[in-house]
């Protein structure tokens, strides 16, 4: 990186990818600089919620690892009337080969792209995502703590 730090570098990537996709296809990718209403920036935040989404559920797919049982058996992670139900969940992670643990991280990643737009849509950038994290964070502890 060029002394930025590595979030705020990759949110730059990220709404570079973007600017890229608009001008090579304005007529489907909305252009990030263009969010002025209200409307848009909520076109814009539903359709990276549904992409997000979309990669949150090949994640899951991708969790039990793609090359070592069918798609159909990898469902048994999450629909507990399959018959391997309990033997997917109780696989680990760490005993994926590398290639299956590097897909799934993928996918966490396909999916963080997404996020990472609807951050630049709400004008966030890395320091204000800290600071409002932090502030979140410091209230979700205080709640913990009271039984909320």
């Amino acid at each position: 990186t060029t002394g930025q730090d590595p979030f705020g570098y990759m949110l730059a990537m990220q709404y570079d990818l973007q600017k890229a996709l608009y001008k090579r296809l304005p007529n489907q990718v909305m252009d990030v600089d263009d969010l002025d209403t209200l409307g848009k920036k909520y076109e814009w935040l539903r359709d990276n919620k549904i992409a997000a989404d979309d990669e949150y559920s090949e994640l899951i797919d991708s969790l039990p690892g793609m090359s070592n049982m069918s798609a159909k058996d990898r469902t048994s992670l999450w629909k507990k009337w399959k018959g391997k139900y309990e033997d997917v969940r109780a696989m680990k992670f760490s005993e994926l080969s590398n290639e299956d643990k590097s897909e799934a991280k993928y996918e966490a990643i396909d999916a963080l792209h997404f996020w990472m737009n609807q951050l630049i849509a709400m004008e966030l950038d890395a320091e204000d995502i800290f600071k409002y994290y932090y502030t979140k964070n410091a209230e979700n502890h205080r709640r913990a703590q009271n039984g909320y």
